[in-house]
C-alpha cells in the first residue's frame, strides 16, 4: 500500500509547516518501510494536545474543545493540570464501560466545573445512524462491522450543529478517517484546530493530512510525537 501511494506520501510531506514535522514523517515511515523499531524525535509528553509553539490552543476568543475518544477522562484531567483556559468540553466515548467511569469523573469535578463539562456516548464516523461495537476489547474498542453492541454514530457536521468546538482532539482507535469523512462542512466552513491521532494504521499519518487538505485549504499541518514509538505521534492541523 505505502509504495503504490508514493505521490501522496509525497505531496504530504510538502504540506508539513516545519522541520520537525518532516523529521517525524521519515522516521514513522521509515519505521514502517523496513520493519524496525522506530526511534522517533519525541516531544514532552506534557505537551500533548497543548504545544504552545504552534499555537494550537491560542488562536480563538473561547476554547470550546471536542475530545473524541475521552476514555475515562484522561485528557480532561491533563488540561486541567495545565491549567487551559477552557470554555466547555464535550467528552464523545462510545464503549459504555469508559463511558460509566467518564460520567462518573466528571461528577465528581469541582462545582465550579461541571457546567463546562459534558459527556456523550456514541460514535464518530462518516454516517448518521447506528453502528456494530464491541466494547470488550478495551482500550482498543472500536467501531466494526461485527460486535455484540450497537451504538450511535454521528457525523460530526451534524454534531457541530449542537456543539460549535473551536478545537477536536481525537484518538478514537482508527477511525479517525471516516470521523474526518463525517466533517467535511465544517471544515470548510469553520476550520476548527485539529489535533489526531495518526498512527494506528500505517498510512494515516499521510491520508490524514491529504484528506483535510482537500476539505479545507485553511490549515497548517504539524506532527509531533511523544514516546519515541509510532503509537505517540499525533498530527496537528491549525487554522491558518
Amino acid at each position: 500500500m505505502l509504495i503504490k501511494d508514493k505521490k501522496k506520501i509525497k505531496k504530504a510531506f510538502n504540506l508539513l509547516a516545519d522541520n520537525q514535522s518532516k523529521k517525524i514523517f521519515k522516521q514513522f515511515l521509515s519505521a514502517i518501510f523496513n520493519f524496525r523499531v522506530p526511534q522517533i524525535s519525541k516531544s514532552k509528553i506534557n505537551n500533548m494536545y497543548i504545544e504552545k509553539k504552534i499555537n494550537y490552543m491560542n488562536n480563538f476568543s473561547k476554547t470550546n474543545i471536542l475530545n473524541a475518544g475521552a476514555y475515562d477522562g484522561d485528557t480532561v484531567r491533563h488540561l486541567l493540570k495545565n491549567h487551559i483556559p477552557i470554555n466547555s468540553i464535550l467528552c464523545v466515548e462510545p464503549n459504555k464501560y469508559f463511558f460509566a467511569k467518564l460520567t462518573a469523573y466528571i461528577n465528581n469535578l469541582p462545582k465550579r466545573l461541571f457546567p463546562k463539562i459534558f459527556s456523550l456516548n456514541t460514535a464518530l464516523g462518516s454516517f448518521n445512524g447506528k453502528v456494530k461495537f464491541n466494547p470488550t476489547l478495551g482500550m482498543n474498542s472500536r467501531a466494526l462491522f461485527t460486535g455484540e453492541d450497537k451504538v450511535a454514530n454521528i457525523k460530526l457536521d451534524k454534531l457541530y450543529n449542537f456543539f460549535n468546538f473551536s478545537h477536536l482532539i481525537a484518538d478514537i482507535e482508527g477511525s479517525e478517517f471516516f470521523m474526518l469523512k463525517g466533517a467535511k462542512k465544517l471544515l470548510k466552513k469553520y476550520s476548527p484546530n485539529l489535533a489526531i491521532s495518526t498512527y494506528h494504521y500505517p498510512n494515516d499519518i499521510y491520508r490524514l493530512i491529504i484528506n483535510i487538505n482537500i476539505y479545507s485549504k485553511n490549515y497548517r499541518f504539524y506532527l509531533r510525537n511523544y514516546t519515541s514509538n509510532c503509537e505517540g505521534t499525533v498530527l496537528y492541523a491549525i487554522k491558518k
